[in-house]
Order: structure tokens, then sequence, then C-alpha cells
């Protein structure tokens, strides 16, 4: 059913870790709060966004729908993860060789990619088992490598090619997709390093500095978010320290002469937040152009949930509560990034919300 002129139309974007979760547990009254803006359909519609990425979205559906035990409120066609906009990638470099990094097996990370529509997938697994000369310090440890060839059957894998030596030249990728931090950082940034300083995205070439040629290949990077909150009391690294550190390594290898070029998805960036909308028009039946009325976006992370909806345009306003990265006296707001209003968790969002459309 498509929107109705004259029909008080509410979309709701929730972040997930810090909202409704922490440490994989179910904040004190998320169900309940989240069973209340269902019983407010069809006027009002819900998505879940979230900067956690890497992984299907139905995967994500089940943790949410385990933790909060109403899977019917929480189905993927809900959930917007950081990696999902990616996808508007694979109409330009959907067959290109790609070099991904991402955490789990290596037929995980490729087969994510293949949901996107990308074809020819090289995860750093596996680059790192057929190049170990690549890491010798790292050769020894066996979870670095691709257990049993695995990714070769994947949809989105890629066959790595079978080097004899480290003589042979490695085959140059087209860009690099990060779709979340890896396991171990150690050797994975090795890699990216040796093709990010490459003539032609072969790490078996290498420019000399300094020099005016520019990256060779696209970077791009799901979940800028540097912290993110877990069971423990303190915020937990991230994708965006993982990118920290890359960027701090390319400088010192260019010897100051370049600065590493990323393009991001996730919160706080505007793709994320132009995807949102479409998918909560898409959950309340609008027209692919229907504006809304208002958009909640309830976050507890200031530099990326608070900061990506105050510049989402004027129909959106944020919410920060203090039940995840955050942590201030009660009813403190950011100083970087202050939210229109501050609450103590989802319940009083919610509660919030729905005074407003009364």
């Amino acid at each position: 059913t498509l929107h109705m002129a004259g029909t008080a139309q509410t979309g709701v974007v929730l972040d997930i870790d810090g909202v409704l979760l922490r440490g994989g547990e179910a904040v004190p009254g998320a169900a309940e709060a989240l069973q209340r803006l269902a019983a407010a359909s069809p006027s009002l519609a819900y998505v879940f966004v979230t900067n956690g990425g890497g992984a299907p979205e139905a995967l994500k559906a089940g943790v949410l729908a385990k933790a909060l035990g109403v899977p019917e409120l929480t189905p993927p066609d809900r959930i917007l993860l950081s990696s999902s906009p990616m996808a508007s990638l694979a109409p330009e470099l959907g067959s290109a060789r790609v070099l991904a990094v991402g955490r789990g097996p290596s037929d995980f990370v490729s087969g994510v990619l293949a949901n996107y529509g990308f074809t020819n997938v090289v995860t750093a697994q596996d680059l790192l088992a057929e190049c170990p000369f690549l890491v010798p310090q790292w050769t020894s440890n066996p979870s670095l490598m691709a257990a049993d060839g695995a990714g070769e059957d994947a949809p989105g894998a890629a066959a790595p090619p079978t080097l004899a030596s480290p003589d042979d030249p490695i085959e140059p990728f087209d860009a690099i997709l990060i779709i979340h931090e890896p396991e171990d950082w150690g050797p994975v940034l090795q890699l990216l390093l040796d093709v990010l300083l490459s003539v032609d995205g072969s790490p078996s070439s290498r420019r000399q500095f300094p020099t005016t040629a520019k990256q060779p290949v696209p970077l791009y990077v799901a979940n800028p978010d540097f912290a993110y909150t877990d069971a423990w009391a303190h915020p937990r690294l991230t994708s965006g320290a993982f990118l920290t550190c890359l960027t701090a390594l390319y400088a010192r290898a260019t010897g100051g002469s370049q600065e590493l070029e990323a393009t991001l998805f996730g919160k706080p960036e505007a793709t994320t937040y132009a995807y949102a909308e479409a998918m909560l028009r898409k959950v309340a039946g609008l027209a692919p152009d229907a504006p809304f009325d208002a958009i909640y976006a309830v976050g507890d992370n200031p530099a990326s949930d608070i900061a990506g909806a105050n510049a989402a345009g004027e129909a959106w306003t944020s919410i920060l509560v203090h039940t995840g990265v955050f942590c201030g006296a009660p009813g403190e707001n950011a100083a970087d990034h202050p939210a229109d209003h501050v609450v103590p968790s989802i319940v009083e969002a919610v509660d919030l919300i729905l005074s407003k459309r009364r």
C-alpha cells in the first residue's frame, strides 16, 4: 500500500550494538520497546542500521532475533549493515579482480561479496596461503591460511594462482574491499601495503617515493567506527582503528609524500543514510521519492550515529542513548556531536518518538 497524501509517516532508524544489544545480550526493555514501535505500523516504519558488517544480513537478523526473542520483528530485509551499500559498487567492479578483507573463513568473506554481485574475489586468506613469502614471520600460524582450499567453491571466489616461487609475478588487483577488520591485523596490513604501494595493483611491483604516481587501486572500507561497545565496560577497537593503522603505515612508507585515499561505507557516511531512507520507504510501502514527516535515529555513538543523523537532512532527528559507547552523566549530551535529544535507553527513546506523533 502506497503512502496516501495527508497521512503522517514516521521513520525510525535503530542502531543495534549499544542500543538494543550489549555484549550480545538484550538491553533491558529493548524487546518491549520494539514491540511498541511495531504496534504503531503502518504509519510508522522502522529499520536497523548498524556499523557492524562483513556478514550476511540474515545472520545479523538471526543474532538480533535470538537476543530479543521477537524474530517476527527483526527480518533480514530491515537490516542494513555497514557493508551492505557496497552492493552499489557491483555494476562497475562486479567482475573485477578484488582483494577482500573480512573476518571468518575465506568462503564466508567471498560469499558475502558474492551476495552483493562480486564474482572475482580473492580473500586475504587466499593470497596469504598461496604466497606465504609475503609474510614470512607469520606463516607458522595456521589460522592465517585458508583451510583445505576454503573459498575455492564459494560463489564469489576466484581460485588464487599457485605460485612456484617468490619470483613469479602476482596478478594485479583492481580494487580492495574491507568489509570487516580481520582477526589478525599484522599480516593483512602487510599485504594491503604491498598492493597500495605497488605500481599497478600487483604486490610484485613497488613505486619509488617520492613520486607523482597515485595510489594504484581504490580502497573501499566498511565501518569507519574507531570503537564499539561489547560486554566489557570500556569500548573495543574495530574497523576504523584498523584503517587508522593502515593510514599511518601508508604515510610512513611513502615518506609522508602521500595520504591514503579511501571511500567509506557505514555511519556517518551519507550513502548509508540514503540507503536507510530507501529501506524505510520499502518497508512502509511508499513510493521511491515519497518524503517522511520525520525520521528518528537512535544511537549510542556520537561520532557515527549522531553525526550522521544530524547531517542527513531536515527530516532527521537524532536521539542519543547512554547504554553504549557514550559514557556521560545522566542527561549529558556529547560535546563534539550533540544529539537533538538525550535519553537513558531505548525505552525512553521509544517513549519520546511515540509522544511526538500524538
